[in-house]
C-alpha cells in the first residue's frame, strides 16, 4: 500500500502499488496536483478522494474500486474498475479523454457514481458501465457498448444516454431531469 501526501507534479505521476490512497481528507498542503498525465494501478483499491486534488491531465486509472475527485474538472482516460467507480469534478466538468480504443474506454464491472459541478460527458461509444449508474451534474451524456442501467440520477439540464443495448433503470430509484431526455 502506497498513502500519497503532498504532491506537486509538474509533468506526468505514475504509481503502482497493491493499494493507492491520499493522505487524511482536507489537511492543508495534503493535496495531489499532476500538471500532465496521471497514471495509477494497483491489484486492489485507488481512492483518491480528497476534494482538494487537481488532476489538470488525463487519468489513466487501473484497480478494483476505484475513487478519483479532482477541486475542478477531471477527464478520465482508460479507466479499468473490477470493482466499483466513484469519479468526482468537484467545480467542472468530469468527461472522457475523447479517444477512443484499446486501453482508452472506461469499464466498470459493478456500480458507478458520477458526480459535477458542471456536465458530465462520457461520450466514447465503446465505455462499457455494467452496473447502475448514478450520476449528478448539469448535462449529461453517457454512451456504453452494451445495455445501460440508470441508478440515482439528478440533472440539472438534459440526460442522454447512448447504449447499444436496452436502457433501464433499477428498481425504486430516482430520475430527474431539469430539460430534456
Amino acid at each position: 500500500t502506497i498513502q500519497l501526501a503532498d504532491i506537486d507534479a509538474g509533468n506526468s505521476l505514475t504509481v503502482t502499488a497493491v493499494d493507492i490512497t491520499d493522505g487524511a481528507a482536507g489537511m492543508v498542503g495534503e493535496d495531489i496536483n499532476v500538471s500532465l498525465t496521471t497514471n495509477l494501478t494497483a491489484t486492489n483499491d485507488i481512492v483518491l478522494d480528497d476534494a482538494t486534488h487537481d488532476f489538470v491531465g488525463v487519468v489513466d486509472a487501473d484497480g478494483r474500486n476505484i475513487t478519483l475527485t479532482d477541486a475542478n474538472s477531471l477527464t478520465l482516460g482508460g479507466v479499468a474498475a473490477k470493482g466499483a467507480l466513484t469519479a468526482t469534478a468537484v467545480s467542472g466538468v468530469l468527461e472522457d479523454d475523447g479517444v477512443s480504443g484499446t486501453g482508452e474506454d472506461i469499464t466498470v464491472a459493478l456500480t458507478t457514481d458520477l458526480t459535477a459541478g458542471g456536465a458530465i460527458t462520457l461520450d466514447d461509444a465503446e465505455h462499457d458501465f455494467t452496473g447502475a449508474v448514478d450520476a449528478a451534474a448539469g448535462d449529461i451524456r453517457i454512451d456504453d457498448t452494451n445495455a445501460f442501467i440508470l441508478g440515482e440520477v439528478d440533472a440539472g439540464g438534459s440526460l442522454t444516454i447512448n447504449a447499444e443495448g436496452s436502457v433501464t433503470d433499477t428498481a425504486g430509484s430516482s430520475i430527474t431531469v431539469s430539460t430534456t431526455t
